[in-house]
């Protein structure tokens, strides 16, 4: 093959590349415009934290019996915890930590670290924290029940 021919295979297979790469960008944007919460980002189960202008954003819309059992149809029973030098898991008191971890598991929340940033962080963390509280009593309550 000529130089000639040869630049213009390596720009075609570049272009057909982008284009690619372009439109699986625009395919998975369009997708997951109308998904529910639990469809927006590749899951580790439980609640998932859609991609918004705010990592907790997601709050805003979340309804807990709702997400309790979408979480319970995917068998996945985790408890929702705050991250941070200390991790807590909002609404399992200190005497039933143990065991709550070792039947239902958990997984941390992103954006529930130490540091708040704005005012509009610790309004969306104060909600976040009521949501994880109620979520966590439920599952708990759901996990003692499968495993007893």
């Amino acid at each position: 093959m000529n130089n000639t021919a040869s630049v213009v295979v390596d720009f075609l297979h570049s272009t057909v590349f982008l284009t690619v790469i372009v439109w699986g960008a625009a395919m998975i944007g369009c997708s997951n415009s109308a998904s529910n919460m639990f469809d927006m980002e590749p899951e580790v189960g439980g609640v998932t934290e859609p991609q918004t202008l705010h990592p907790l954003e997601w709050v805003e819309s979340a309804v807990v019996k709702k997400d309790i059992a979408r979480a319970v149809n995917k068998k996945d029973f985790r408890l929702l915890a705050f991250g941070g030098r200390q991790m807590t898991i909002p609404g399992i008191d200190d005497t039933q930590l143990s065991t709550a971890e070792k039947i239902c598991g958990f997984r941390v929340l992103a954006a529930t670290g130490d540091a708040l940033e704005s005012e509009r962080d610790q309004l969306l963390r104060s909600k976040v924290l009521r949501y994880a509280t109620e979520y966590n009593s439920a599952m708990l309550a759901f996990c003692k029940s499968v495993n007893s």
